[in-house]
């Protein structure tokens, strides 16, 4: 059980008369350093009756003699007794807040364990949107309601982002049929949620096109460009249509997103294949990708989501998509030039609804 754990709870209690003779059978101490997962001891909220007269720093100096202290974080409750809360410097050692000052809150703790072992937490928030925050063909509709209101909880205390690599009509119209499913979603009377949605900065088209929530339209609007030399002028634009349409693609199928993505959708399996390979030939000039299970998008040489960094600030960041091993989310995997970053791949809104109620609490 040790070999296979990826964390490891050593637990609040009776010291001398209950842990310690656990931790001190033979081949234990041996076998938990080296095991490689996380290890965490939980440090009482009061002295229990076996331990009066030191403190947690002295208790963590005694248990380093049965336990590898130095492979092992120490969690203090800001709640516990004064002497139950002194770290010894030799040691890691973290802080929060578990209920009152005599019991752990389960919940609290499990949750605290958990973000800090996935290293959730962050100052700035940046997620994906389609099959990330909501779900595809209306799907997931519980979780995609309840990850906006999460976002909205979040963004009072922090920077949150969305960047898609899908259309600004395409969010509007998602948000709006949310907005059906859930008739309070975006009412002024719902605790300010309609204000709270403007403190998401939206960032679609891939990244490129800067859009804020309008209050009184409950719709997101283009503010600005991020980088124009990713933009496409209408003489291009136009040149890549008759390329498009020149392979037989009806004018329905092809969209322009802001003039930095032109998109062609919906395509069977056989006909994105055979388009793709016919564009990717002509249009040498630009990036010719298959995305989705039935797009094929058109952009400029060397665009990514990657541009949004330009308007970052080196914040301890967050990012949570679905396409991390493969796909448009690829490029933000780990990104050098945000000091503290981490990413998270995710299979499904569910997925992100776990994540963003534990980083919530």
């Amino acid at each position: 059980k040790i070999n296979d754990a990826d964390i490891i709870i050593f637990s609040s209690g009776t010291l001398w008369s209950s842990l310690i003779p656990t931790y001190y059978h033979e081949g234990f101490n041996e076998a938990i350093k080296q095991s490689k997962a996380l290890k965490y001891l939980i440090m009482n909220n009061i002295q229990d009756e076996d331990m009066i007269g030191i403190d947690s720093s002295q208790i963590q100096d005694v248990l380093n003699e049965y336990l590898p202290m130095d492979d092992i974080t120490t969690i203090f409750n800001n709640d516990a007794e004064e002497a139950m809360r002194i770290s010894n410097k030799k040691y890691k050692s973290i802080y929060g807040k578990f209920g009152d000052g005599k019991k752990h809150n389960p919940s609290l703790l499990v949750n605290f364990i958990v973000k800090d072992s996935l290293n959730l937490s962050c100052d700035h928030l940046v997620v994906d949107f389609d099959d990330t925050i909501v779900g595809r063909s209306n799907s997931h509709f519980v979780e995609s309601i309840d990850n906006i209101k999460h976002l909205w909880q979040l963004s009072i205390n922090k920077s949150v982002s969305i960047v898609t690599g899908n259309s600004l009509n395409h969010v509007n119209e998602t948000l709006n049929k949310l907005k059906i499913a859930d008739p309070f979603l975006f009412k002024p009377s719902t605790i300010m949620n309609y204000i709270q949605m403007s403190n998401i900065t939206l960032y679609c088209d891939g990244g490129n096109s800067k859009c804020k929530w309008n209050i009184d339209k409950q719709r997101y609007e283009f503010v600005s460009y991020l980088d124009t030399s990713y933009v496409i002028d209408n003489d291009e634009i136009f040149n890549l249509y008759k390329s498009i349409t020149d392979e037989h693609v009806p004018i329905f199928k092809i969209e322009n997103r802001n003039n930095v993505i032109i998109s062609i959708k919906p395509l069977d399996k056989e006909e994105r294949i055979k388009i793709h390979k016919k564009l990717s030939e002509k249009l040498v000039k630009y990036d010719v990708k298959m995305t989705g299970k039935t797009t094929i998008d058109i952009y400029k040489k060397g665009y990514s989501k990657k541009v949004v960094i330009s308007d970052f600030k080196n914040v301890k960041t967050l990012y949570i998509g679905d396409e991390l091993e493969s796909g448009n989310d690829l490029v933000m995997k780990d990104i050098k030039e945000i000091s503290e970053y981490k990413s998270i791949n995710v299979n499904n809104p569910l997925d992100t609804n776990d994540i963003l109620k534990i980083i919530s609490k």
